[in-house]
């Protein structure tokens, strides 16, 4: 432990009083990693030696992921925070419930992005219809029968390609028939407007899907967004903040010059009482180039240092992937399968 703060030049008077809200998921307790593995971390992450952004002082706890997949606590302030940073390896870069054969169908994305034709016949093999001025993709499996006990929702964001993939999973056979949740997917295509005037009609529409819906729990609501679709939801997380119980986000993204604002203006709104939003991950790779990791975590620890002063804040998670760039769609879905494709909260 000694040794990782001192290479790190960590200083816990530095850190932001934001970050001393009691959060219950920090008092996991977790054996601390010994020098060895303190420093096989750091020299494969050059995010945890540069600390682009000053980000690392938000953190509340760290935890490296080792390769025989048990946890190790490399780092925790005397308070509790609101932010937790988890390094891992990186991911296998394909949907574990799909065969070999569905991968290189479905799942498998060429150099230069899947062609035209690929794309719009896997989508053309999922229901869509319109809803509300929306039209979207909608699956539904057996197990969430209308007026049934209610399945969780999973709201899909795109991308700037305006493909929602992670609902594609659905014509693996294997990933089918272990889906308990409703899963919708608006259809932005490739322009999608990220700006809070598209953002709100969203959010409005999936509350009126919902109140329509009679085969889904309102308490289990989640949004899932990939690389630019992830600007519409993190300005849903606080539109939405009586809506979703956890946004999840996938690749790095220009956070709106807004949001610090925006959350503030809108926080006694949105935050008072028992809001639904419980928590925000993001899962990045290390070596995502689509933002330079200065400009990129500069803004995320203003952003989390902004969330935290919610009357309720969200917990929020940085999942970080070593070796990994910026597509790491596969790799969230594989690691948080329980919760996006069965609908269980850890």
């Amino acid at each position: 432990m000694a040794g990782f703060n001192a290479a790190m030049a960590f200083s816990v008077l530095n850190i932001a009083a934001s970050v001393l809200h009691q959060v219950d998921r920090l008092q996991l307790q977790y054996v601390d990693c010994d020098d060895d593995v303190n420093t096989s971390f750091i020299s494969d992450c050059k995010l945890l030696r540069s600390d682009p952004g000053n980000f690392l002082e938000v953190m509340g706890r760290i935890l490296f992921r080792k390769d025989d997949g048990h946890y190790c606590l490399s780092r925790k302030i005397q308070q509790t925070g609101i932010t937790s940073l988890t390094v891992k390896a990186k991911y296998d870069a394909q949907p574990q419930c799909c065969t070999s054969i569905e991968k290189e169908h479905i799942a498998t994305k060429q150099a230069g992005g899947v062609p035209a034709d690929r794309a719009a016949a896997i989508f053309g093999s999922i229901d869509n219809r319109t809803f509300r001025g929306f039209s979207f993709y909608e699956v539904v499996p057996t197990s969430c029968k209308k007026g049934g006990a209610g399945c969780p929702l999973v709201v899909e964001i795109s991308g700037a390609g305006g493909h929602p993939w992670a609902i594609a999973l659905s014509l693996c056979k294997d990933c089918k028939a272990h889906m308990n949740v409703v899963m919708i997917a608006p259809i932005l295509g490739a322009d999608e407007n990220t700006g809070v005037n598209s953002v709100m009609p969203i959010v409005d529409w999936v509350s009126a899907y919902i109140k329509e819906a009679s085969n889904i729990n309102p308490r289990r609501v989640y949004l899932a967004s990939v690389s630019r679709g992830n600007e519409i939801a993190i300005q849903a997380a606080i539109y939405g903040a009586h809506i979703f119980k956890t946004v999840v986000l996938t690749g790095k993204f220009k956070i709106p010059g807004t949001f610090e604002s925006t959350w503030r203006r809108n926080g006694d709104h949105y935050f008072t009482g028992k809001p639904q939003l419980r928590r925000v991950v993001f899962n990045i790779g290390d070596e995502d180039d689509v933002l330079t990791d200065k400009d990129f975590y500069r803004h995320f620890h203003d952003m989390t240092t902004v969330m935290a002063d919610a009357n309720t804040p969200p917990h929020i998670d940085l999942f970080l992937y070593r070796g990994s760039g910026h597509d790491i769609t596969w790799t969230t879905w594989n690691e948080m399968y329980k919760l996006l494709w069965t609908g269980l909260d850890d």
